[in-house]
């Protein structure tokens, strides 16, 4: 059994409509215990829609997470993540900062697409530095992969954004290739594949780190056609 707590935040607008599936956070936010399991939930996503959720960020970074709910108060910002901690640091930001406009499911990313988003339904789908599974033999175990593309360029709405960022350049070599094969995205970039961080995805202090040891950051930006 899974121990979690549901959020009592507020619903930042009527348009969120009711949301099934149970939004796990840490105990250092007040809410009501229950107990669940792996199966009820998957049971819960098979019958939960997750309306006008105009950005969706996969594998959170809490602080940009929150930065970007802050920044655009106008949309509405679904986080999932599926490490406790995560969720929980996140939750407790966005309690902090009156973040009205952000919810969180912990839950695995695909399946909540699948299940939970509608297709055409999200302005901007962000991933942002997802394992590389640097060994040859566990590459089949990264998110990046033909299908998972097809999935997130469904549900993105027309000139929506499929944003990555990765800081191994062997990845980020890997996503270039398997986005070639999705005719429904196009790549933003004129001077490459990699793209300019936007204002949006402020640094972390991981990846402030990196840069100040020479390391790289990639960044790519596909947007769905009309």
């Amino acid at each position: 059994m899974l121990r979690v707590l549901v959020t009592a935040l507020p619903m930042a607008s009527a348009e969120w409509g009711t949301v099934v599936s149970v939004i796990a956070i840490l105990t250092m936010i007040i809410g009501n215990v229950v107990a669940i399991s792996q199966s009820d939930i998957k049971r819960m996503l098979a019958y939960s829609s997750i309306a006008h959720a105009g950005y969706i960020l996969l594998a959170v970074a809490a602080a940009q997470t929150a930065a970007i709910a802050q920044q655009h108060p106008e949309v509405n910002v679904l986080g999932i993540e599926v490490h406790l901690p995560g969720v929980g640091h996140l939750l407790n930001l966005a309690d902090k900062q009156g973040l009205s406009n952000l919810r969180v499911i912990r839950h695995d990313a695909v399946e909540v697409l699948q299940h939970c988003v509608k297709p055409g339904q999200a302005q901007r789908i962000m991933l942002f530095f997802p394992d590389p599974w640097h060994k040859k033999r566990h590459h089949k175990r990264r998110i990046v992969q033909p299908d998972f593309v097809s999935l997130v360029a469904s549900r993105l709405s027309p000139g929506g954004v499929f944003h990555l960022a990765t800081d191994w350049e062997p990845y980020a070599e890997w996503m270039v290739e398997v986005l070639k094969g999705e005719s429904a995205l196009v790549n933003t970039s004129d001077s490459g594949p990699y793209a300019a961080p936007p204002d949006y995805r402020i640094l972390t202090k991981f990846e402030n780190r990196g840069i100040q040891r020479g390391h790289g950051v990639w960044d790519l930006l596909y947007r769905a056609g009309d």
